[in-house]
């Protein structure tokens, strides 16, 4: 579904035959007042470099979400995203499993804390920016954009990504090419995921208009995506960024009619698809919401809350309620290739606790 960003659409929808997979309280939950003790690190092992990729001169990230039991493990975490070379994956979760904390205390119990989210950079020291040879590619791939010859331009990207032969940098342009490119095919899905990378990626080697220009199109692409709370995100990047006044001045009027439209009491929906990792995760702005299958089939929904987490067969047009004392909460859905679902979001904001 596409969203002008000049006009949010607000739709209405009516959830019927539903069930509470969380009991309702009757107790008011907003006149609890709960102390919360964040969980502290005691141990952190960093990641062993893969061999394989030192030799090749590979540097990238991984992105890791997990959670921390009341003993202080680390237990299941998920690859959120990263810039793409498995190796770099295992070895973030590898180490990751094994870091020890204090647990995360409420009212004098441990809790889980389970909106734990860490990036993990694997730079080798001798790097220093791209290379002539990717620096000559990368010319002849925006060339080709830039002259609507798509077709050359997907052939050279394609045989620039299957060798992965990339520093942090090169690993950051790659992205910015591909995002050029997906928007040059109005391919909206994987324009955001690589814009997404390229701005998690190495910053400082960027040009300022590039940068600007990649958090311009992540709010743009976040909000046309239904992902509201990852489009504000994108305004606080923003705001947190040098020359920021014209573009901040540009966004900051439909950033105000997206704070509104998670705030207010209107249904929210999104259009979601399951990929080939076989996992959607999204993070919910209200404390009610259900998943209608459109085409396929989903297996699970794990719902990670700030002080919480639950997982549920994922049951089509069911009905879930968070208590407000969990705090925010992220779903995480699994299910077959190429399932496509909404979700529905209703209920209180939920907002940052």
């Amino acid at each position: 579904m596409k969203t002008n960003i000049g006009t949010l659409i607000y739709t209405g929808i009516l959830l019927s035959s539903s069930s509470y997979i969380f009991a309702q309280n009757n107790d008011n939950l907003s006149e609890h007042i709960a102390t919360v003790i964040n969980a502290k690190s005691i141990e952190r092992i960093a990641p062993k470099y893969p061999m394989s990729a030192a030799r090749s001169g590979q540097e990238g990230w991984a992105k890791v979400s997990f959670v921390i039991d009341k003993e202080g493990n680390v237990v299941d975490p998920i690859i959120q995203d990263s810039s793409g070379l498995s190796s770099f994956e295992k070895e973030a979760l590898r180490a990751v499993k094994k870091w020890k904390y204090s647990p995360a205390m409420q009212d004098g119990e441990a809790i889980e804390q389970c909106q734990m989210l860490v990036q993990m950079d694997f730079v080798l020291e001798q790097q220093k920016g791209v290379t002539r040879k990717f620096k000559a590619r990368y010319i002849d791939i925006t060339d080709a954009i830039a002259n609507k010859d798509l077709a050359q331009a997907a052939t050279m990207l394609a045989e620039l990504g299957d060798s992965q032969l990339w520093n942090h940098s090169e690993s950051t342009y790659f992205y910015l090419a591909d995002a050029v490119y997906a928007k040059a095919i109005d391919d909206q899905e994987r324009e955001l995921k690589s814009v997404n990378r390229a701005l998690s990626g190495s910053k400082e080697k960027l040009s300022s208009d590039s940068y600007l220009y990649l958090i311009q199109r992540q709010f743009i692409l976040n909000l046309s995506s239904q992902q509201y709370l990852n489009a504000l995100e994108s305004i606080e990047r923003l705001e947190a960024t040098d020359d920021n006044e014209n573009l901040l001045t540009k966004l900051q009027p439909y950033a105000e009619q997206v704070s509104q439209l998670v705030k207010g009491s209107e249904p929210l929906l999104m259009e979601a698809t399951i990929h080939e990792g076989g996992q959607f995760y999204h993070k919910l702005s209200r404390d009610t919401f259900a998943l209608a299958v459109n085409q396929g089939s989903l297996d699970e929904v794990q719902v990670r809350c700030a002080n919480k987490r639950s997982r549920f067969t994922a049951v089509n047009g069911n009905q879930w309620h968070i208590p407000k004392a969990w705090g925010q909460c992220t779903i995480f859905v699994t299910g077959m290739p190429e399932t496509k679902f909404d979700v529905f979001e209703t209920g209180a904001y939920v907002g940052e606790i």
